[in-house]
């Protein structure tokens, strides 16, 4: 069997997953800050959910229920957590930068604290700023020495080739980081018309959808007509 090498490159269905990752720490972040119990408990559940996905993740970007001839379909996250460990001991590559998951410990705990919640109906939120700040530096080095990106680079416009209608998706996602809805909305309209302008093959319909017409047709019926 050939060694894995580490990172790996991503494709866009592993993006895709990691995209919903990052999606379920955000929130959990979110919640965090505030001050009702019922919402900080929530993000615990939050970040243990992101924390198992990626672990899931991982075992789908690296093959290794085929690779192993196995399935994986423990609930157990420290039975996850040895499962990939395994896997990258037996077959990733001597040059690799990661040789087994980081974090264990803090991860293990983020389950407990998790099922005291959900079992216990009782727990103790004054180190929930801790779990939150392990859940994320475990997803960045698992970003990085597994998939080979940072943290930035998960968002959709990364799956996108054109340089024009990346420009104006990579403005929507941050206009959205910023608050500024309105003018995400307007960068996504832009993508939307411009992509759907270029790749639109039929030509007698491709210059009636090009975004020019509207102000056209303002200053000149005649010529908007005839195109």
């Amino acid at each position: 069997m050939e060694k894995i090498v580490l990172p790996k490159e991503v494709d866009k269905e592993i993006m895709e997953m990691l995209i919903k990752a990052n999606y379920f720490i955000e929130n959990a972040k979110k919640n965090s800050f505030s001050s009702n119990d019922f919402d900080r408990a929530i993000a615990v559940h939050n970040l243990d959910n992101a924390i198992e996905y990626i672990l899931r993740i991982i075992i789908k970007h690296l093959d290794i229920e085929n690779i192993k001839g196995i399935t994986i379909n423990t609930p157990e996250l420290m039975e996850l957590f040895g499962q990939i460990n395994k896997f990258l001991k037996e077959y990733g590559d001597d040059s690799n930068s990661i040789k087994q998951l980081p974090y264990r410990v803090e991860i293990d705990v983020i389950r407990k604290m998790r099922n005291l919640i959900q079992h216990g109906l009782t727990w103790n939120s004054n180190e929930l700023s801790k779990y939150i700040n392990d859940g994320e530096k475990f997803f960045e080095k698992i970003l990085e020495r597994i998939f080979g990106i940072r943290r930035s680079d998960i968002a959709y416009s990364s799956l996108i080739k054109n340089e024009i209608v990346k420009k104006e998706l990579i403005e929507a996602e941050n206009k959205i980081k910023e608050g500024e809805y309105l003018k995400s909305i307007v960068a996504s309209r832009n993508a939307f018309e411009y992509a759907n302008f270029i790749y639109n093959n039929q030509a007698d319909i491709r210059i009636q959808r090009a975004p020019a017409l509207s102000e056209l047709r303002k200053n000149t019926q005649f010529i908007y007509d005839y195109l």
